[in-house]
C-alpha cells in the first residue's frame, strides 16, 4: 500500500502510484483501442490520448525528472512559484 502526502493526516493510499494519484484526484490513466486516456481526475474535464511511444516518453521524462535534482531554474515555469 502507498500512502502519498495530501496534507492531511492520513493522507491518501492506493494500491500502487497510479491508484493513489487516482485516488488523490490528480489524474487516471486509462486504457482504450491501444491508446491511453491520461485525464485530470477532479471533474474529468480535461483529457489526452496518448499513442504507446507518447506514453513511454512520458514515463521517461517522469524518470529523468526523478533523477535530476529540481532547481528553480529547470522547473516548469508554473511550479517556480512554490
Amino acid at each position: 500500500m502507498i500512502t502519498l502526502d495530501n496534507g492531511t493526516p492520513q493522507g491518501v493510499k492506493g494500491a500502487t502510484m497510479l491508484a493513489a494519484l487516482a485516488e488523490a484526484r490528480i489524474f487516471n490513466v486509462l486504457v482504450e483501442d491501444d491508446q491511453f486516456i491520461v485525464e485530470e481526475a477532479c471533474d474529468y474535464a480535461f483529457s489526452v490520448k496518448l499513442t504507446r511511444e507518447q506514453l513511454m516518453a512520458l514515463a521517461n521524462e517522469l524518470l529523468l525528472m526523478a533523477m535530476v535534482t529540481p532547481t528553480a531554474t529547470n522547473l516548469p515555469e508554473h511550479h517556480n512559484a512554490h
